[in-house]
């Protein structure tokens, strides 16, 4: 997994989301690239998050987490070339564990040793 091929999956996913999805995603977003600023950063987010996806469809909601931890993945990796360590491995985690939400939303069985290549096949199928 690259980071080139993490980025249109995250596009991929969000293009998914209902309009108000993609706002909540948006603004998301935003407090994810504000500059960090320690916990208070980190509590204004997950508020953001658990205030509005309580509204939002179900479908939305799972899409979200997956965003979430595909877009963790990414600054993780990130921060590991920054210190001049290998990334990759974060981006193989993120996509293997996207693809283990959207197995769970859908009620079928998580495969513990899904490779990242069938993660990505699994995201890119609908639903």
């Amino acid at each position: 997994m690259d980071r080139l091929a993490l980025v249109e999956l995250i596009e991929d996913q969000a293009a998914r989301l209902t309009p108000e999805g993609q706002d909540l995603a948006h603004r998301t977003e935003l407090l994810a690239e504000a500059p960090p600023s320690g916990r208070a950063a980190t509590y204004e987010r997950q508020r953001a998050r658990a205030d509005d996806a309580g509204d939002l469809p179900p479908r939305d909601r799972n899409i979200l987490e997956r965003l979430l931890m595909l877009r963790e993945g990414l600054e993780r990796s990130e921060g590991a070339e920054r210190r001049g360590e290998p990334g990759g491995r974060y981006l193989d985690l993120a996509v293997t564990g996207a693809a283990g939400l959207k197995d769970r939303c859908e009620a079928r069985m998580i495969d513990p040793d899904m490779t990242p290549e069938q993660a990505v096949a699994r995201l890119r199928e609908p639903g």
